[in-house]
């Protein structure tokens, strides 16, 4: 049975529902930019439309000049929205920033110390009040944006449009960009699968990477980069994370889901596939499809069972599902069970047993075991530093590294985390 429903709010003559979707809970209108449409001369442009669920309209919000070539965006607050603006050949690329109360706009940074962005691709806002966003070459290759000055990098900058700086680098094809405050990351694709002409190429990336997210409003810092997964058709494009960590992206075969560590949980199928997503609530989401907007309306549950013990022992064990497993002040046994679980012990010698799936152990303590499949992965465990990382050494002579976590951070935190199980 699906546990989902979905359904066409609106059909377009023209590909209006493409990129840059922002869902304003106040007003309970959605925005989204166009893909690339095109004048009788041949010149590009891309429409800013405003849909109205409860009237099913859509509307041109006429910023097609104010804001050339729009594509990604991100709510500042309730009443404006920060667009990228790709530009044009003889329009500067950016940021800029539209209030939708007002419908005014001002544009936030047009150039990076001097140097023509690219053609800004997706952004997002960070709680400190920074923006980070992707710039790719496709604006050349596309041909509505001249020769490429800079790389293909990701950017920060502030709300005043100062503190500019590159942030990350590596990419083909930097794309899709999504924040996770919970857990302190951020995801970003990278599509260089597919050129600007439309062109595949299997050997570069279709890929989400994983960035731990740090520093302040002055020096956000993007580290630790992690492969978490890749599209199962064409590419992973518009990027979300819901409030359980759970990764939504769009691609060739529609919605495809994975968990917060990047394993594949489902795909939702969807003829022509998906360019962007947004949620609307925790239990709803607007998809862009080009000519079309999908609602899809989830009715099964992708949160975490909570799993509790009291003040006595306890032997406290996981469905199949994703749980968090908490134990208290007795001498506990936590079975994590299937799924991806987050285990805690509390005060106490705790025994954590490890089985199928991806499983936190929250509060280790010397002394306490860890078992995976039954079998003793560690007592007593040593745990020292070697640079950035931890190395863990076992009495049983099994070691592993536990990457992205100093030795202090391992001792305020308690965090340790066995990927797949093992």
């Amino acid at each position: 049975m699906k546990n989902w429903k979905l359904k066409i709010v609106a059909e377009y003559d023209q590909q209006l529902a493409h990129e840059g979707p922002v869902f304003n809970s106040e007003t309970q209108k959605l925005f989204f930019t166009s893909n690339r449409l095109n004048k009788k001369n041949g010149s590009q442009y891309v429409v800013i439309s405003q849909y109205d669920p409860i009237t099913g309209i859509t509307t041109d919000l006429g910023l097609r000049d104010r804001i050339p070539m729009a594509n990604g965006a991100i709510a500042i607050n309730s009443k404006e929205i920060a667009f990228t603006m790709q530009g044009t050949s003889s329009k500067p690329a950016g940021v800029a920033i539209f209030n939708h109360q007002t419908n005014k706009t001002r544009t936030l940074i047009d150039d990076a110390n001097g140097n023509a962005f690219n053609s800004p691709n997706d952004i997002i806002l960070t709680e400190k009040g920074v923006l980070i966003f992707t710039d790719p070459s496709y604006g050349y290759e596309q041909q509505f944006r001249p020769a490429p000055e800079l790389g293909d990098w990701v950017w920060s900058v502030n709300l005043d449009g100062e503190n500019l700086r590159m942030v990350a680098d590596g990419f083909s094809k930097p794309n899709g960009i999504a924040l996770d405050s919970d857990r302190n990351r951020v995801l970003i694709t990278d599509t260089g699968y597919f050129s600007g002409d439309g062109s595949s190429h299997p050997e570069n990336p279709r890929t989400i990477y994983e960035y731990k997210l740090s520093g302040g409003a002055k020096n956000p810092l993007l580290s630790h980069r992690t492969v978490l997964n890749i599209a199962s058709e064409g590419i992973p494009d518009g990027i979300k994370i819901d409030q359980s960590g759970n990764i939504w992206t769009g691609t060739a075969a529609g919605v495809e889901i994975f968990n917060e560590h990047g394993v594949r949980r489902s795909t939702i199928p969807i003829e022509g596939g998906v360019s962007n997503l947004t949620f609307a609530n925790p239990r709803s989401l607007y998809l862009l499809g080009g000519n079309q907007l999908w609602r899809l309306e989830l009715k099964g549950s992708l949160k975490r069972n909570k799993i509790i013990g009291s003040h006595l022992a306890n032997t406290l064990t996981g469905t199949t599902n994703n749980d968090l497993i908490k134990g208290k002040k007795g001498d506990d046994i936590i079975d994590a069970g299937h799924g991806d679980d987050d285990m805690k012990g509390g005060k106490g010698k705790d025994r954590f047993r490890l089985s199928q799936g991806n499983d936190r152990i929250l509060d280790y303590q010397i002394g306490e075991s860890i078992l995976v499949n039954s079998k003793i992965f560690g007592r007593d465990l040593e745990i020292t530093q070697q640079g950035a990382d931890l190395r863990i050494n076992s009495t049983t002579g099994l070691n592993t590294e536990l990457l992205n976590t100093d030795l202090t951070a391992f001792q305020e935190t308690s965090a340790l985390e066995f990927t797949n199980g093992s």
